[in-house]
């Protein structure tokens, strides 16, 4: 399936592609749009001990994938 993007175009202009994504212009290129309902925080930390848990006491963690760059504070 070949999309076909507007010729003209206009900065934060949205795209409804027939596939289902919505694509947005930001000056240079195409990207996807997420909408900022999608960016919810999905996490919440205990105010005494700082540990991050899921928002919802039924929501899983799945990781599969772990880069960490750096870690502070760590015990000693």
């Amino acid at each position: 399936m070949s999309l076909d993007f507007p010729a003209i175009k206009q900065l934060n202009q949205l795209f409804y592609a027939p596939n289902g994504i919505v694509y947005i212009w930001d000056g240079t290129k195409w990207d996807v749009y997420v909408k900022p309902e999608d960016l919810l925080n999905y996490w919440t930390r205990n105010a005494l001990t700082e540990e991050l848990s899921p928002r919802h006491f039924d929501d899983n963690l799945v990781i599969s994938n772990v880069a960490i760059d750096r870690l502070v504070d760590l015990p000693e």
